[in-house]
C-alpha cells in the first residue's frame, strides 16, 4: 500500500488522491501563493520547476512584443484556464508568478494588450482594481449607463496626436517611448518615465497610437 501524501499546507495527511486534507487549507494556500493572504512577502516561486516548464508548453510563445496565447482551455470571459495542485487558476497569474515573482496582497494582474489569454509576461502589470478600472475607462472600455433611461447622444469623435489638447504626448517624446522600449525593454518602465499608463505605453510603442509617426 502506497504511503499516504502529505497536506501541501499543513502536512497532514492529504484526502484521497488530493493534494490538501481539507478545503480550508487548499483556500488557504491559494490566497498566499495569488497574493490574497495577510503581509504577502517575496519569496521563492510556489510551484516547482517541472510544473512550470509543463505550463509554458501550453503557452504559444511568439515574438517578445507579440501576445502570447494560452492553447488550453478558457474561461467564458477569455482568460486562459490552467490547474495546478488541484486549484484552477488563471494562466497569465501563472505567467506573472513564473517570470516577475510573487504578487502583492490584493493587486491583480492586468494586460497591457487587453487581450485575456495572453501570456506574455512584458504584457502583464500587476494594480489594484481601481487601476484597472481606470486603465479601462481610459480605453473606452467601459460604457456609463444611460442617463434617466435615456440614450446619451453620440460623443464627438475623438482627435488624435497634438490636435488632441489633454495629449501627454509629443511627436518627439513618441519618438523617444520607442527609442527607450528598444534599450530598457519594458513597457512598464518606459510608462513611468513618461507618467502614463501601462497600457498607454504598449500602445504608443507598437504604433496602436500615434502611428502616424515613425
Amino acid at each position: 500500500m502506497s504511503e499516504a501524501r502529505a497536506c501541501l499546507t499543513c502536512g497532514k495527511p492529504a484526502k484521497g488522491k488530493g493534494s490538501y486534507c481539507s478545503q480550508a487549507c487548499q483556500q488557504k494556500t491559494y490566497r498566499i501563493r495569488h497574493g490574497q493572504g495577510i503581509g504577502m512577502q517575496a519569496g521563492p516561486l510556489p510551484y516547482s520547476p517541472r510544473q512550470i516548464a509543463r505550463f509554458w508548453r501550453h503557452v504559444d510563445q511568439r515574438g517578445p512584443d507579440e501576445c502570447w496565447p494560452w492553447l488550453l482551455g478558457r474561461t467564458t470571459d477569455g482568460y486562459g484556464r490552467v490547474r495546478l495542485d488541484g486549484m484552477k487558476l488563471r494562466a497569465h497569474r501563472i505567467a506573472y508568478l513564473a517570470a516577475k515573482g510573487p504578487i502583492s496582497n490584493g493587486l491583480l494582474v492586468c494586460h497591457a494588450c487587453d487581450n485575456p489569454p495572453c501570456c506574455n509576461p512584458a504584457h502583464l502589470w500587476l494594480g489594484t482594481v481601481l487601476d484597472n478600472t481606470r486603465d479601462a475607462q481610459r480605453k473606452g472600455r467601459l460604457v456609463p449607463p444611460p442617463h434617466n433611461g435615456r440614450i446619451q447622444p453620440t460623443p464627438p469623435s475623438p482627435q488624435f496626436g497634438v490636435s488632441n489638447g489633454a495629449a501627454k504626448l509629443t511627436e518627439e517624446s513618441v519618438r523617444a517611448m520607442r527609442a527607450d522600449y528598444r534599450s530598457m525593454g519594458s513597457y512598464a518602465s518606459v510608462a513611468r518615465r513618461y507618467s502614463i499608463s501601462v497600457s498607454q505605453g504598449y500602445r504608443v510603442i507598437t504604433g496602436q497610437y500615434w502611428s502616424h509617426v515613425k
